[in-house]
């Protein structure tokens, strides 16, 4: 029994439903299940009836009133001694990439670190996970960008849709459409499908095709066109074939934000990006939060979750 049972099964009896106490505290009900039967057989007794409500057995209610005692002395004493419980120190492995890092993971950050500033936050610089299960080791404790490939105990929480665009230079428009690139530019910047780009102008890729395989899971017109190859995954080296006019650029709107804040205008004043269509509708990639909800997190994981959450209600609102 630890008193991080206790903890969660205080959670339990606040909702007396798994289901809404894993949804409010981002973990599943199996998890839940795991801390009563933990409690339940360091006790020698049934705290639950489960059919067809749960209801505190009179053990049950017995040990809610010591627990709440026993969590309000351990929150006094760490008060008394001036110390932080262990679950307040620890770390967040967080995949994210580079550019998402740089738009909007500064906000969630210091709203988080205001409240915890002991947990050390480390960042792996990705955003497709759609090549291996995300959480099957212990590589991050959650995802943000596409939606991981599914697997045991995996939450999902949408965050946002994002617009693809395509980025091209200038040169490399006039080079291929000469004196109609004027009349090109004008329409594309309501909208462009990769099938009115001549078929000849390549497209640029990383070398592990990460990129590749989920853009052309959408748009199968892409495998027929001509691939230039960036290894390893340097999204700014894809930049700069795009500027030098040797390749379009496939990318979500959120780079370009990310492309117009990190670099001067000068590197980008010859690029077009145009939103990018498909079938007439504009091509979108769903934003999401991933974990693995079957795993037993601290307070301070569901904590940075919500405010995660909250940032993007109010991107959204605005």
């Amino acid at each position: 029994m630890t008193f991080n049972n206790l903890y969660y099964f205080n959670e339990i009896v606040k909702d007396m439903n798994l289901g809404i106490t894993a949804e409010r505290l981002l973990t599943t009900q199996q998890a839940l299940s795991g801390h009563i039967k933990r409690l339940e057989n360091h006790f020698g007794v049934r705290l639950f009836d489960r059919t067809p409500f749960l209801v505190l057995t009179p053990e049950g209610r017995e040990l809610h009133r010591e627990a709440k005692l026993m969590l309000d002395a351990e929150r006094r004493l760490f008060i008394s001694y001036g110390t932080q419980p262990v679950q307040k120190t620890g770390a967040l492995r967080i995949a994210c990439g580079l550019a998402r890092s740089r738009l909007y993971l500064p906000d969630i950050i210091n709203r988080f670190t205001s409240k915890h500033p002991h947990i050390r936050i480390t960042f792996v610089d990705e955003n497709n996970f759609r090549d291996r299960p995300m959480f099957a080791g212990n590589d991050v404790d959650m995802a943000i960008g596409r939606e991981p490939l599914p697997s045991p105990g995996l939450k999902v929480h949408p965050l946002m849709r994002m617009g693809g665009c395509v980025a091209i230079s200038d040169f490399l428009l006039r080079e291929h459409l000469g004196d109609g690139a004027k009349e090109f530019i004008r329409k594309a910047k309501a909208g462009v499908e990769i099938s009115e780009l001549p078929a000849t102008i390549p497209v640029a890729h990383t070398g592990i095709a990460k990129r590749e395989s989920w853009v052309c899971e959408r748009i199968p017109e892409l495998r027929e066109r001509p691939r230039i190859y960036v290894d390893p995954e340097n999204h700014d080296v894809l930049l700069q074939m795009c500027r030098e006019g040797k390749a379009i650029l496939f990318i979500s709107e959120i780079y370009v934000k990310y492309i117009l804040k990190a670099y001067a205008p000068s590197f980008y004043e010859n690029i077009h990006f145009f939103p990018h269509n498909l079938q007439g509708e504009r091509f979108t990639i769903e934003e999401a939060l991933s974990y693995d909800a079957s795993k037993v997190h601290p307070p301070h994981f569901n904590e940075f979750i919500n405010i995660t959450l909250d940032v993007f209600r109010e991107m959204d609102m605005k």
